[in-house]
């Protein structure tokens, strides 16, 4: 039995107002690519810069998967890293580039899944990308500073191009061209190699996809069938590399933090890469319950279950997945997730969100048509626009990003990036410097960039691969005493 046809999207009058939300999702994904032109290389972008100077593209990828990580893609990637870092200009275009291939990669995802028009199609395109972009936790790690583009967009991108591929395979298998299969290919292959959380997100999700289509004997079986092998097969050889296990040894003060977390970490020899586990231990179970339960029932012809339990398992998975993560990582550190991982939890999150929408579609549609009927169908999208368009507008980061954008800090934050760097003398005669720095004048923004100045524990080392990347002997900031706190 074929799967059924692709969900149904109801077709209104109400261009002006869908003209409206797409020019505000429009502008809000504008000014998150406009920010990349503040952006600068600092920590890990001068570490992987000065590994390529050293020894070089290959000698950085076998480095980091014996030593370091078994992302194998990532590993790949960083190769990039020098040209970016000493192109400044390059560099800032990072935000425009992965910004574009998330619209792109939304938008295909859509089209494949979608049977409405082309402009209701870009509507619910640019909604779900800026959507994701305002409520992104932390874009300082991960959409302005390039390793995290690198091993969080990517894989992210990356997964909803494989969504597009695999919802032509299941709506429209007519439509399936041989460029079609080895896209998706690739893509589970580039996925498993990236990160952790999203490699399982995807390996669950062919597994489920494969199972249903198995079930209902769909000509896509074998296609999906052979997805999942090669992701099984990607993702072994993520996890099994040299890199974790010896990432592992580096983590001593967790593993002496009780019995049971160090012999979660030893008994699976290394699974995933170091720390990062601790994370991943409550996120698992909710992905394979929640991808296995929804995804055989993407379907119109009804769930099986009443609405109050349908919104209850909905709750109660999401909860799982969200909370435990945070849950799972203070009672094994003590202490709250780094930015990083935030952002990684955010992903599955984001992804589990469209899980459930998909899952409630027909009840969403119901609602839908409920309200049209009582109010009026101008007057309920209207309150829904108004809704979306301010939920977004009251994110910490984009008013964080508006407001810093007009009263002129962004551009005070970048003068001082370019005063600094004016500052540094060629390499050859600077190795004997400690150079000044000038600090910045204020950091109304600690969501949206990084800097030499920041408060962690690392902030000794983010300055110091700086200088050696610039080829001084340190750099120090120097504040004038009407800058100092109390002063």
């Amino acid at each position: 039995m074929p799967l059924p046809q692709q969900f149904p999207v109801a077709v209104t009058d109400t261009r002006t107002l869908a003209v409206f939300l797409g020019c505000c999702f429009g502008l809000l994904l504008g000014l998150f690519c406009f920010l990349g032109y503040f952006a600068f290389p600092i920590a890990d972008d001068h570490s992987f810069a000065l590994a390529l100077e050293r020894i070089g593209s290959f000698g950085l990828f076998t480095e980091m998967y014996f030593k370091a990580a078994g992302r194998y893609t990532a590993n790949l990637l960083y190769s990039v890293t020098g040209v970016l870092v000493a192109n400044p200009g390059w560099y800032h275009a990072i935000a425009l580039f992965q910004i574009s291939c998330l619209v792109a990669a939304i938008r295909a995802l859509v089209s494949a899944c979608h049977a409405g028009s082309r402009g209701s199609a870009w509507l619910i395109t640019l909604c779900l990308s800026a959507a994701f972009i305002a409520t992104l936790p932390s874009p300082s790690q991960g959409l302005y500073w390039l390793p995290g583009t690198i091993v969080y967009f990517v894989s992210f991108n990356a997964l909803f191009a494989l969504g597009a591929v695999m919802g032509i395979a299941a709506f429209t298998p007519s439509r399936l061209r041989k460029w079609h299969g080895a896209a998706g290919f690739i893509l589970v292959i580039v996925i498993m190699g990236v990160n952790e959380i999203t490699a399982c997100v995807t390996e669950f999700f062919l597994l489920a996809a494969w199972v249903c289509a198995l079930r209902r004997k769909h000509p896509a079986t074998r296609f999906f069938g052979c997805l999942f092998l090669v992701g099984t097969i990607g993702i072994l050889v993520s996890l099994s590399a040299p890199g974790n296990f010896n990432r592992l040894d580096e983590i001593d003060e967790l593993v002496d933090r009780g019995w049971k977390w160090g012999f979660l970490l030893n008994s699976l020899g290394g699974a995933f890469e170091g720390y990062k586990w601790l994370v991943h231990g409550a996120v698992l179970p909710a992905i394979a319950v929640s991808t296995l339960y929804f995804i055989p029932r993407w379907v119109p012809d009804g769930h099986g279950l009443t609405l109050p339990r349908r919104l209850a398992l909905v709750l109660a998975l999401g909860c799982m997945l969200f909370f435990g993560e945070f849950l799972f990582v203070y009672i094994s550190t003590k202490r709250a997730p780094y930015a990083r991982i935030v952002n990684a939890i955010y992903d599955g999150t984001f992804v589990y969100a469209l899980a459930a929408a998909a899952f409630l579609m027909q009840d969403i549609l119901r609602l839908r048509t409920w309200l049209a009927l009582r109010f009026g169908t101008r007057k309920v999208l209207a309150v829904a626009a108004a809704l979306a368009v301010l939920f977004m507008a009251l994110q910490p980061t984009v008013t964080a990003a508006v407001r810093n954008t007009v009263n002129g800090e962004f551009a005070a934050y970048r003068k001082v990036w370019l005063e600094r760097l004016a500052l540094i003398p060629p390499k050859p005669e600077g190795r004997d410097i400690v150079l000044a720095l000038p600090p910045l004048r204020s950091r109304p923004f600690p969501l949206i960039f990084r800097d030499l100045e920041e408060q962690q524990a690392k902030h000794q080392w983010v300055k110091s691969v700086f200088a050696e990347y610039h080829g001084l002997k340190d750099v120090r900031i120097v504040r004038e005493k009407a800058d100092q706190p109390g002063k």
